[in-house]
């Protein structure tokens, strides 16, 4: 295992499918410089955990086990506007693009099309 930094870049995953909260969870560890600080499968556990966690980067599902990840973000932007959130999701209409964006999210990814893109994407503020 590579050595973290005294100050990592602090990540929180919001995911209720364990297969894919394992894969981001796995891939993020593994970057030098990164520590993934917690993980939620629901929405009321992701409310609670994010402000109390403060975490550099969300990573946050839309649909989830209970709950929505536009009221997470939504009950997150209201306490903290700074922290970028992710969206990786398999519901990629436009229509849900668009409410995700005007509720906060910093960037929309398709699970099934731009996994690649997102980790770009990721990696390029995980680096700021």
């Amino acid at each position: 295992m590579t050595p973290v930094p005294n100050n990592p870049k602090r990540v929180y995953c919001v995911e209720d499918s364990a297969g894919i909260r394992a894969r981001l969870i796995s891939e993020l560890s593994s970057i030098p410089g990164v520590a993934v600080v917690g993980w939620a499968p629901d929405a009321p556990t992701a409310s609670r955990e994010i402000p109390n966690l403060q975490p550099d980067l969300v990573i946050l599902d839309l649909h989830l086990a209970a709950g929505s990840g536009i009221d997470v973000l939504r009950e997150c932007r209201a306490c903290d506007g700074a922290t970028p959130f992710v969206v990786l999701t398999n519901h990629s209409y436009d229509v849900t693009r668009n409410r995700t964006l005007l509720a906060g999210a910093n960037a929309f990814f398709d699970k099934s099309t731009q996994f690649d893109e997102f980790f770009t994407y990721t990696l390029g503020l995980l680096s700021q």
